[in-house]
């Protein structure tokens, strides 16, 4: 070991990206039961050590220090961009999604904009932003100095006021788009200036752990710290926020910088113990030495760890597919959520596993690479190596097994045989009245118009309502219609049922469709049905009684099977209108005063978000880009001038009104319905505002644009 080597920094940075890995797989251990939780602080410790190692010096050639900083940082980061982003490229046509495809875009300009293009090396946004810090520290130092307020102290003023400021922005939904990614650098700066005060101003205080006087006052230090932090964790609304995201500030604008500083020393502190008493014995010496020989490998723990995840998994994918064990393996999961770990949830054992190798790989493909000199021109060819089997283990036909009418509550009544032959009825209204849902299934258009108690369809969004068909009349204010390309299931509100149709061919080759079964006491007032291709199965939402009714048909039958029931016990009695799916979770909007995550498969809660009455009468929740879209048809007293439409990155900032009111840019004053997407372009449904019961728009970096009202 270097003898020069800074032991302390090196350990603390061995820490720090360990709990960046843990914080990818949920892995808690290091938090103290939240007390300490990774993403209020983890990043820093980096910002932080990069500081403390900055020479004042390079002020004098700061476009020296940039192109070296340009080798350090971005010449890595493009080199395995360019590798994981082929790599997503050739998973995405197999299945899976895990990322953008590769392009001039996502390639060159998505990593200055959040860095998560390619989801295989997600965490490595943070080598862009650490370069932009750098950059930004060294000429504005170079600046103050040239005005004489170089001093350490102003500095560090400086870069914690631009947090400050930076977060409160953020609050109040300022920071957003672009904005996000000037809001990230001057957060980070904070840590950075922490580095450069304390190396220059605090660090003459510390302690000196070379005798006991000095390593018990250390460890007073660190008792004491621990105990303001359970206080600080007791008396706020969580102190995670994200970075990347700018997002997730629940506590106000000051605790977040607190939390830094808390972290990174009560850290820093256990490292300087760490050293000493690793430094008594030889045997102790070399444990010393493996963890600084992380410390200093945590740049290639930062590209490659969600890579190694994946390797993990697509091993024991290989091992589900061929019946050789890993009976509870996710694939739905692994093929769409990069931190998925098998058998999470139900231990930490497997976590263990996953953190050790994500660590141990990365380092000695570091190590390999730094001290075997003909490694290196074949270094990218090992990786490839890696990579190339990975590309065909899986498609999406192996996503969800088949559904086989072995099990089941209960089969649909069978009512007619498909139709062919016969007339289509035209729809006879050139108006809307309530439409609730607007979808394209199998190239025609359906509108849900609740209000006349029929759905009408077309092949063209461009035709005169008057001239559209009627796929049926026989329902009582229905609100959707969701397909898997075999049958439709349309949910018939007040008469508590769920109907399927399925396609035919009417009179002149126009499409027709023919009720063939349906389903009677279907809950209270079933509300909201969607198919999830992930896994195979239609949910219908009752929107009185908390109840969830899951359907299935067989691969080769169109007949359709109630299969299961899922229950939240609390919505009972409360009105909820819809759900949303994302990955493996489903997410209730408020019906009593909450918004409520819980598990897919099992319903269990997860969290709940608490809402302001102002807008307790959701309608959905969709997510767009960074924002949760919610639309909202009354308070909680049920008055409908409350209706709006809000957005907010962060739903735990609901509560204390931290969203963003955009209604205005549909005109607003009417009640805004359901949010849906067809190919690039979002559809709002919308009442009490005549000609304007239907609008299209478009979400680019997270701006409304071409907003036009259809119908």
């Amino acid at each position: 070991m270097d003898s020069k080597e800074n032991k302390v920094m090196r350990v603390l940075g061995a820490l720090g990206i360990i709990f960046i890995v843990a914080g990818h797989i949920e892995f808690d251990l290091f938090t103290f039961k939240g007390i300490f939780p990774y993403y209020s602080f983890h990043v820093y410790i980096f910002l932080f050590i990069a500081g403390y190692f900055y020479d004042r010096n390079v002020e004098e050639k700061p476009l020296k220090y940039v192109i070296k900083k340009a080798k350090a940082f971005l010449l890595p980061y493009f080199v395995f961009n360019l590798i994981y982003g082929i790599l997503s490229t050739i998973l995405n046509t197999r299945g899976f999604s895990l990322g953008q495809d590769i392009s001039l875009y996502s390639f060159f300009v998505e990593p200055f904009m959040g860095g998560h293009q390619y989801m295989l090396n997600a965490p490595s946004w943070f080598l862009i932003s650490l370069f932009f810090v750098e950059v930004v520290n060294v000429f504005l130092s170079r600046v103050l100095s040239r005005i004489h307020l170089d001093d350490e102290w102003i500095v560090f003023g400086i870069y914690l006021a631009l947090g400050i400021v930076t977060v409160f922005l953020a609050i109040g939904g300022h920071v957003w788009g672009p904005y996000k990614d000037i809001g990230r650098i001057l957060i980070m700066l904070f840590g950075f200036g922490l580095g450069r005060i304390y190396r220059t101003k605090l660090e003459v205080f510390k302690p000196a752990a070379d005798s006991l006087e000095g390593m018990l006052s250390i460890a007073a230090g660190v008792v004491m710290i621990f105990i303001l932090q359970t206080f600080l964790s007791h008396f706020t609304a969580g102190l995670a926020f994200s970075t990347v995201w700018v997002t997730g500030f629940a506590n106000g604008p000051v605790i977040p910088f607190v939390s830094i500083v808390s972290g990174i020393l009560f850290w820093l502190l256990i490292s300087e113990l760490l050293v000493r008493l690793l430094d008594m014995s030889k045997v102790t010496r070399k444990i010393m030495e493996g963890i600084c020989i992380i410390g200093r490998s945590t740049k290639s723990i930062m590209l490659h760890h969600v890579f190694i995840i994946f390797v993990i998994n697509t091993v024991v994918a290989e091992v589900y597919m061929k019946g050789h064990g890993a009976s509870q393996f996710d694939m739905n999961r692994y093929l769409t959520d990069v931190y998925y770990v098998y058998g999470q949830g139900r231990s930490d054992i497997p976590k263990i596993f996953y953190l050790i190798l994500c660590i141990l790989i990365p380092v000695l493909l570091s190590v390999l690479y730094k001290n075997v000199k003909k490694f290196r021109s074949a270094f990218l060819a090992v990786l490839m190596i890696l990579i190339l089997p990975m590309t065909g283990c899986s498609d999406k036909k192996t996503v969800t097994a088949e559904f086989t009418a072995e099990e089941y509550l209960r089969a649909s009544e069978m009512i007619s045989e498909v139709k062919n032959g016969d007339g289509v009825a035209d729809n006879p209204d050139d108006t809307l009245s309530v439409p609730t849902w607007i979808t394209r299934i199998d190239g025609l258009y359906f509108i849900v118009d609740c209000y006349h108690n029929r759905i009408i369809y077309s092949d063209s969004l461009e035709s005169p309502l008057y001239t559209w068909k009627i796929m049926t009349d026989e329902i009582n204010m229905g609100h959707t219609v969701a397909s898997d390309g075999k049958v439709y299931l349309v949910d018939d509100t007040e008469n508590n049922r769920v109907l399927v149709f399925e396609k035919g061919t009417g009179a002149d080759d126009v499409p027709s469709f023919t009720m063939t079964q349906k389903f009677d006491d279907i809950g209270k007032r079933p509300h909201y049905i969607i198919y999830d291709d992930k896994t195979d199965t239609f949910y219908a939402w009752s929107s009185l009684t908390g109840e969830m009714y899951l359907f299935r048909r067989e691969k080769d039958s169109s007949r359709v099977y109630l299969t299961e029931k899922r229950v939240i016990p609390e919505l009972d009695g409360f009105y909820v209108r819809s759900f949303t799916i994302m990955d493996d979770k489903v997410f209730f909007v408020s019906g009593n005063l909450n918004i409520i995550e819980a598990d897919l498969k099992t319903f269990e809660i997860l969290k709940r978000y608490p809402v302001p009455d102002a807008i307790a009468g959701m309608i959905q929740l969709t997510r767009i880009e960074d924002y949760y879209y919610i639309t909202v048809s009354t308070d909680v007293m049920a008055d409908q001038s409350a209706a709006t439409i809000i957005r907010t990155k962060d739903l735990n900032s609901l509560i204390n009104g931290d969203y963003e009111d955009i209604y205005d840019r549909f005109i607003g004053g009417g009640t805004p319905y359901c949010i849906t997407q067809i190919d690039d372009t979002y559809y709002l449904c919308e009442h009490r505002l005549p000609g304007h019961s239907i609008w299209s728009f478009k979400v680019r970096d997270n701006e409304l644009v071409d907003i036009t009202d259809v119908y």
